[in-house]
């Protein structure tokens, strides 16, 4: 009897154990707006979603946000881990309450080499809101606007030595405002303004050897000093230098000082990729296409192409949970494919990223970006992680309406939520479900064209669906 009960419970905690495996328990902090949300869940595959209440969405373990007006939130938190094909949910509601306002503020440094340059940028502090625009003055005159970076930052180059005052007036998207002033001691400007450039070609009878010819707008070149940086650790300081590559591709930098009779410098520098014997830059490109299997979808074949013949293909496969979120990416746990044109069959559904790096035969190096592709459904005997949670929706893609079918244990209200694929709440429905087969329809004419995720919820079920509306 004892054997019996001590193999019931070693099962018991086995089963429990597995079925513990994520948690979507969090805490949270509050400041003023900002509030710190953690998960409890530090699986080391594990990935968070998280649904704020007010329209927006994270994905991290640790996520701080900023709500823009006092109220009550229905946060929900999910966790999916990859490694151990679990998931996860859970919601609380918090309360947040602070006076919005705002303080502008900025700071600003100096150019160590163009000395009448100055840098500016915005340090103000919203409470409440977020930063909507900033006109800024120097000594009453408006800052033209081609100067100033989306409102927040700018540099400005003083012709003239003096003191000049610098002023910020800020606006929230709240309409909150503020204005911030300090004085600008100016003291030295620039006594030049140098253009450096340089062009390359390759020696007759050294096809590895270049010649740079670099050329500068000032006419006392006795003044002007040089420093070269080829890309491959070498470096001179010669006006136009000749340099021994071995053949790629390398990142030149020229630099060019100007020194006048005061000792005030100022400077230049041209950048420019150098391929050395390995083709036209416009030849050193790639990117792939990839098609499914019409008799098995989730068999994918993968084609690089580009303007050079490969000679090895690096391809990586990774999971990801956003199709729009490249940071959403499982990095830790990507399939790595060496061959030309590879075929990969994926076996659980869901969306992936994926990425080639290719040597071509001239010896150029080349990385594709990240490519998404959806895998609908995987093999027949092989189970997603969380398939007894999906619900198909049809049609998919869809038009005008999405039906959604599902089997209720006894009668209850259904709930649905449909999310965009950046997280965000755009259509909610509820219908009276029957005991046995529901069919669900769900209008979505209105709705843009992309990717939504449907939640639904009855009793304490929760299922997931995914379409697409063209």
């Amino acid at each position: 009897m004892k054997k019996v009960l001590l193999s019931s419970m070693i099962f018991l905690a086995f089963h429990l154990s597995s079925k513990a495996q994520c948690n979507a328990a969090f805490t949270y902090s509050i400041t003023n707006n900002i509030v710190n949300f953690m998960s409890a869940d530090s699986l080391p595959y594990g990935a968070s979603v998280w649904y704020f209440g007010d329209g927006s969405a994270g994905w991290a373990s640790y996520f701080t946000h900023p709500y823009n007006a006092s109220g009550t939130y229905s946060v929900k938190h999910i966790v999916y881990d990859s490694l151990n094909h679990c998931s996860d949910s859970t919601v609380k509601v918090i309360t947040v309450n602070f006076t919005p306002s705002c303080n502008a503020s900025f700071s600003y440094y100096q150019d160590s080499t163009h000395l009448g340059n100055y840098y500016f940028y915005d340090q103000s502090a919203i409470i409440g809101s977020y930063f909507a625009s900033a006109t800024w003055t120097i000594n009453g005159s408006t800052v033209n606007d081609t100067l100033i970076n989306q409102g927040q930052a700018f540099n400005y180059s003083f012709t003239k030595p003096g003191i000049y005052h610098v002023c910020e007036m800020l606006q929230t998207s709240s309409g909150c405002t503020s204005s911030s002033c300090q004085d600008i001691n100016v003291v030295h400007v620039d006594s030049c303004s140098l253009n450096i450039i340089f062009t390359d070609a390759k020696e007759n009878s050294n096809p590895f050897a270049i010649q740079f010819t670099s050329t500068v707008n000032t006419s006392s070149t006795a003044n002007v000093s040089y420093s070269w940086y080829f890309g491959d650790g070498a470096t001179d300081t010669t006006k136009n230098p000749i340099h021994t590559y071995t053949k790629g591709i390398y990142n030149v930098t020229a630099y060019a000082f100007y020194t006048d009779s005061n000792k005030l410098s100022c400077s230049s520098y041209y950048y420019a990729p150098l391929y050395v014997n390995i083709g036209p830059v416009d030849t050193c490109s790639i990117n792939f296409t990839y098609t499914a299997n019409s008799s098995k979808p989730n068999e994918i074949s993968f084609a690089a192409t580009g303007g050079q013949v490969f000679s090895t293909e690096e391809w990586y496969i990774a999971k990801t949970f956003s199709q729009t979120d490249s940071f959403f990416v499982d990095t830790s746990n990507y399939v790595q494919l060496n061959s030309i044109d590879p075929k990969y069959t994926f076996t659980d559904s869901g969306y992936y990223w994926v990425r080639v790096q290719a040597t071509t035969q001239s010896g150029c190096i080349v990385i594709s970006n990240w490519q998404t592709l959806y895998i609908d459904s995987a093999l027949a005997n092989v189970q997603s992680p969380d398939s007894a949670s999906r619900i198909a929706a049809y049609p998919n893609p869809a038009t005008n309406t999405v039906n959604l079918s599902l089997a209720l244990p006894s009668n209850n209200t259904i709930s649905i939520n449909i999310y965009s694929s950046s997280g965000i709440l755009v259509l909610t429905k509820q219908v009276s479900g029957v005991a046995g087969n529901n069919q669900v329809a769900l209008p979505v004419q209105n709705l843009k064209p992309g990717v939504y995720y449907a939640e639904i919820n009855y009793g304490s079920f929760t299922k997931r669906s995914r379409f697409q509306k063209m």
